[in-house]
């Protein structure tokens, strides 16, 4: 009981790097077969107790022992850290913005969960026949169609939000949509970039409709990609958002359905990965391999 007391009394860091570095010191092994973080935290906890409890004394660099504590040395943060971007007041606008459209939501779903909570038996079996359901259909999934849809590797494929229609991106920088059925035909295609394209989203809102095929009979739209100054798909101009690229260069843009470059967004200075819509649909994020 005392090595128990002992052990629970004993804090030990949290960061896994310091934790090897100590059993390290202590003569142990670093990690054993099949251990994970917890437990090799747990170990150098019950390793430091037994210590104790036998009154050997442990004096270990960096991170001394006090009692049974062990106190972790703070290590001051030294790189270039962003908190707050220059426009504060446009990032607590968005800020609001965003909890104003998801807090109801959240509460919807939260009184949705006890409805269901206070069902009893009858909403279990509900819910159960739903996920049964689920499972059932999900374990008969078919291809129903299969296509080369790009000279180069395809990097990012999204279905638009009414399911009519699929977007595809790839290193090639084009960007084609297909109808989402099993003919799977491509509707039109454009050059987004000269660079590899990495991600693709569609707007929530978009609400893309197979009359894109009228404007794509016969040959494939190919826009320059060199400078994306404007170009435009098949039809007539159209400025509502409806897609966004990510770029190897470092870039993401905002497209029309009809494949008409609305904005060109800069600010990574190395590879952009992926993008995505805010469900609210009002702003976009993009995430690279460095900011």
């Amino acid at each position: 009981f005392e090595l128990r007391r002992r052990i629970r009394g004993t804090v030990v860091p949290t960061d896994d790097g310091k934790v090897r570095q100590m059993l390290r010191t202590l003569g142990e092994p670093i990690t054993l077969f099949g251990e994970k973080e917890m437990e090799r935290r747990e170990r150098l906890r019950k390793l430091i107790a037994e210590k104790e409890a036998a009154g050997e004394g442990i004096a270990l660099d960096g991170a001394p022992l006090v009692g049974q504590v062990v106190v972790e040395e703070v290590v001051m943060q030294q790189e270039l850290f962003y908190t707050e971007p220059d426009d504060t007041e446009a990032l607590r606008a968005a800020r609001k913005a965003i909890a104003a459209w998801s807090l109801p939501r959240a509460a919807a779903r939260i009184a949705a969960a006890k409805q269901q909570q206070a069902g009893g038996i009858a909403a279990l079996k509900a819910l159960d026949a739903a996920r049964f359901a689920s499972e059932s259909a999900a374990a008969h999934l078919s291809q129903i169609s299969s296509e080369i849809g790009d000279d180069r590797p395809i990097q990012g494929v999204q279905f638009s939000p009414d399911g009519s229609l699929l977007a595809t991106c790839g290193w090639s920088g084009n960007v084609a949509v297909w109808t989402a059925d099993a003919a799977c035909k491509r509707v039109w295609v454009f050059r987004a970039s000269a660079e590899r394209l990495t991600g693709i989203a569609w707007h929530p809102n978009a609400r893309p409709t197979l009359h894109l095929q009228a404007g794509a009979k016969g040959a494939d739209s190919n826009a320059a990609a060199n400078g994306m100054e404007g170009q435009e798909g098949p039809g007539a101009a159209d400025d509502t958002v409806a897609l966004a690229t990510g770029c190897a260069d470092g870039t993401a843009a905002v497209w029309s359905v009809k494949g008409k470059l609305l904005r060109k967004l800069e600010g990574h200075t190395d590879r952009l990965g992926r993008v995505a819509f805010h469900p609210m649909g009002h702003h976009l994020v993009s995430a690279g391999n460095k900011v």
